[in-house]
């Protein structure tokens, strides 16, 4: 069973994970649709930019 820290960190965890989701969001959303297309293109070959394990 978890403890109250655990709990505390996972809660945290997901706060911030969902921070970053909004953040990135954000960030499309001022991008133009060339900016967005040389992103895309930026990104190394068979890398998900939203897999957050790929890069670790």
């Amino acid at each position: 069973m978890m403890n109250l820290r655990d709990d505390l960190i996972a809660e945290m965890h997901g706060e911030m994970m969902a921070e970053m989701v909004r953040m990135r969001n954000a960030m499309h959303d001022l991008m133009t649709d060339e900016q967005r297309q040389q992103l895309r293109q930026a990104a190394p070959a068979g890398v998900d930019p939203d897999d957050h394990d790929a890069h670790h």
